[in-house]
């Protein structure tokens, strides 16, 4: 299901839906559902229907979230660590902790068994960093990649 002009509007109207400023929205591949991502919770609904499915808190306004491409699993970003989640039911999976800061911005790997992270260190300094890839199975850090300037 593409946003279009004839689903745009009603797409739109559930952002009022969660009560708190919408983020991001996510269509599942099958585009059989889609979330949206507020400042209060992430929402799964039936793309069909509109019909709320299942909900998840977030609570934080500067989490990010990501949904894996099997559409299995998401990620949040709190800041302090990545979670990992089951989609099906919002089960904890998995909490990565790096030890080289703030961890921002998961990515998943194309078959969702690896994600991505980039960690910034205490004091947000903008132009250091390091990239972090981690196996979601056991939560292990397969490796850290200093980045900056």
């Amino acid at each position: 299901m593409a946003i279009s002009a004839a689903n745009v509007e009603h797409i739109a109207s559930q952002a009022t839906w969660g009560q708190g400023a919408l983020r991001a929205a996510y269509f599942a591949p099958d585009d059989s559902q889609f979330d949206l991502l507020t400042t209060l919770d992430l929402r799964l609904y039936d793309a069909a229907t509109y019909r709320l499915l299942r909900s998840f808190p977030i609570n934080n306004f500067n989490v990010a979230v990501t949904i894996s491409p099997d559409w299995q699993k998401f990620a949040v970003s709190d800041g302090n660590a990545l979670k990992v989640y089951r989609l099906e039911d919002g089960q904890l999976l998995v909490r990565l902790q790096g030890s080289s800061g703030q961890e921002t911005s998961p990515a998943f790997s194309p078959d969702g068994s690896l994600l991505a992270s980039v960690a910034l260190p205490p004091g947000n300094e903008v132009y250091t960093g390091s990239v972090e890839l981690w196996r979601i199975s056991d939560g292990k850090l397969l490796n850290s990649w200093a980045a900056g300037a």
